[in-house]
Parts: C-alpha cells; structure tokens; sequence
C-alpha cells in the first residue's frame, strides 16, 4: 500500500468503530497532561530546567521523586498498551479496555524494551544526528513486535524490528510526512486535535506494521 492508501484504510478503521477508537487514547492523554499539570502546579520546573538552585519542600522533594518514576516507568508501560490496543484496532477487532494496561502485567520485559530503544536513539543522537535517526526508524516497529509475541526477548525484538524496517525506513517516513498536515494541525490547536489525530496516526502506523510484516512473511515463503 502506499502512504495514502493506509492513511485511507486508517480512517476507515476508525470510523468503523467510532467513539470506541478514541477513548483508549484519550485516557491516556488525560492521565499524562494531568500527571503533568499537578507537576506545573506544585514543582517550578521551569527553574529546574534552567539548572537554577531551587529549594524545595519535603512535599516537592516527594512529588518531584513520585512524578520522575511516572515519566520514567508508567508513561513507557502506557504507551506500549496505546501500541496494543491500535494494532488490534487495525486488525479489525475491538480491544477490551483493560488492554491499554497491558505493559504493567509484564512490567519488566516492556520496560527494558523501551530502555534498551531509548539508550540507542540517544546514543546514536550524541554521536551524530543520523545515527539517531537510524536507530529511530529501524527500532520504530519494537512494541507492534513485542504485542505479537511477549514471551520473545526485548532484544529479540529490536533485531527483528531492524530486520522488518530494512528497506522500510524510508516508506515509514513518507507515512509520517503524509501526516505534516495533521501534525500542524495538533500545534495549531495546542494539542487538542490530537484526540482525532493521535488514534487516526496510530492506527495507520499499525496498518504499516502489518503491510511490512506480511511482505517479509512472503519473502521468508519464497526462500523456505
């Protein structure tokens, strides 16, 4: 398919089942800008940002531990569940609820793999900027993998995310470009049209996984 076709069959998907695509997203936005606007409220992290020596309460000193560990581990464990739900979303299937949570029921697994892509990505940005973007699109399929099969190794996963992307980075990015409008549109709106935007890009980033896996499946067929 290209681009466009699977930002069609997205669409489609979407309004097929209606509200029910959008709530697993927007749960997960809510939880995290609220997480986030408690943090605004009661930690000047602008200060902190800014590497200014800040004092803080006991209270602050508490919440600024508690809110490191939720962008640290829940935010991760979340996301990988966003993954999970969208991809059953793409096969045509309504998940139940419970599965945005997902990443929490093998905890260690789901958060070495987002440990293990983020090191590479940061790595490679550090070490030069390109190197960073070849660590982001070859890695970009990771959870999808991880979804299909949790009792494969983290590592595993990346390789196989490597293996699947190899002459797919580029279609990922012409996918991800075709959506600039959409993503302008999200700034534009200050982040409110991401609850269109988010389930609708993530469905059809589902449907590429699928699209690509189905190649290297016939492929692996015609060697086999």
């Amino acid at each position: 398919m290209t681009s466009f076709e699977l930002m069609k069959d997205a669409k489609e998907t979407r309004k097929a089942f209606g509200r029910h695509a959008i709530w697993p997203y927007l749960v997960f936005l809510f939880l995290t800008a609220a997480v986030n606007a408690i943090a605004v409220g009661l930690l000047p992290l602008a200060d902190i940002a800014r590497g200014m020596e800040v004092t803080l309460s006991p209270a602050q000193n508490i919440f600024k531990v508690l809110y490191t560990i939720f962008n640290a581990v829940f935010v991760p464990l979340m996301l990988f569940g966003v993954y999970r739900v969208y991809l059953v979303f793409a096969r045509m299937q309504r998940p139940a609820f419970s599965v945005l949570f997902d990443g929490f029921f093998n905890f260690i697994r789901v958060w070495i793999l987002f440990f293990l892509k983020t090191m590479m990505i940061g790595i490679g940005l550090m070490v030069f900027i390109i190197p960073g973007i070849f660590f982001f699109y070859s890695t970009a399929m990771t959870n999808f993998i991880f979804s299909d099969d949790e009792d494969m190794q983290p590592w595993t996963a990346i390789s196989k995310s490597f293996r699947l992307m190899n002459g797919n980075r580029f279609r990922l990015f012409k996918l991800q470009l075709s959506f600039i409008g959409w993503f302008l549109l999200v700034i534009a709106t200050l982040g409110l049209a991401l609850i269109y935007v988010g389930p609708y890009y993530m469905t059809a980033l589902a449907k590429f996984y699928d699209e690509i896996k189905r190649e290297e499946e016939k492929r692996l067929a015609v060697k086999g």
